[in-house]
């Protein structure tokens, strides 16, 4: 199998990295950041190479990549690295924890599925999603590409989500609805009917009591 080189340093790639090496039992070779933010030689113990010129120091057929920078642009910088990482010869494996549960579901290239997630059976998944821990696909759900599905976000059977998707932290989505590309869901929403490009649905917001204080609710 392919070691692995991760795009981007700090705590997404830390996370990244521990799910390679500690639950896949793969090796992180090194790192590779673009050459403007290119501070340091080392980061964990691995080197650091210019993302622009990766392929002069490692032979792109040899290794496997993996995006451990989140980007905040609805995965749009996601996307373009992934293109242009493979243009240069890079192959993107899944990175997939051992406490994930992947009964039957069909994947594309480049996801990243966390711990104690579920995707269940005739699931189908495209490139680039990242499926943060807990998360869960229900059976017969269909995932584009380079979707964020938050912390305990779930969906139920025959869902349908476009891409560049973000669905918030325990937000919900009913069965047989659809998710047009560039769908925000807020965390904690319950989504009942097909959404347009673009669109953004949140719940209604919490707010603080002010006047009341935690022992005013123990007696």
């Amino acid at each position: 199998m392919r070691d692995f080189i991760i795009f981007g340093k700090g705590d997404f790639a830390d996370i990244i990295r521990y799910i390679i090496e500690e639950e896949m039992q793969r090796n992180v070779e090194a790192y590779m950041v673009n050459k403007k933010y290119l501070d340091m030689e080392v980061y964990c113990g691995r080197p650091v190479i210019p993302y622009e010129e990766a392929e002069r120091y490692y032979k792109p057929s040899d290794y496997a990549v993996s995006l451990g920078y989140e980007a905040h642009d609805m995965y749009q910088t996601r996307e373009r690295l992934q293109y242009e990482l493979s243009k240069k010869g890079f192959f993107f494996d899944n990175v997939i924890s051992n406490t994930a549960n992947l009964t039957n579901a069909s994947l594309g290239h480049g996801n990243i599925i966390m711990q104690n997630c579920v995707l269940a059976p005739f699931s189908k998944i495209g490139n680039g999603n990242v499926f943060w821990a807990t998360a869960q696909v229900q059976h017969h759900n269909i995932l584009g590409n380079f979707n964020c599905i938050a912390p305990g976000a779930s969906s139920s059977g025959y869902v349908k989500i476009g891409n560049h998707c973000f669905i918030g932290t325990n937000a919900t989505l009913k069965n047989n609805i659809s998710m047009a590309d560039y769908s925000l869901i807020g965390a904690g929403a319950y989504v009942s009917e097909n959404t347009s490009e673009y669109e953004v649905v949140v719940p209604v917001k919490s707010i603080k009591l002010r006047e009341k204080n935690c022992f005013d609710f123990m007696r």
